[in-house]
């Protein structure tokens, strides 16, 4: 969870720092690019999350004795 804090903030920051709203993000090729690392992002949390609740839990009680 912590990482992907560590990867979130730096895209708004950009965002930020280069003065585009978020509404705006789809309409320049450097919003498209943070619109796609922050999508793959979530993306990847969210296949973390499945597996932590589903895949993790059955493979532990399969290693069970």
């Amino acid at each position: 969870m912590l990482a992907h804090t560590v990867l979130i903030a730096p895209g708004f920051d950009l965002i930020h720092h280069r003065g585009t709203a978020v509404g705006e993000l789809g309409q320049s090729r450097s919003g498209c690019c943070i619109l796609t690392k922050m999508g793959l992002l979530a993306a990847m949390g969210i296949v973390t999350l499945m597996h932590s609740l589903g895949q993790g839990p059955r493979v532990h009680r399969t290693e069970q004795p």
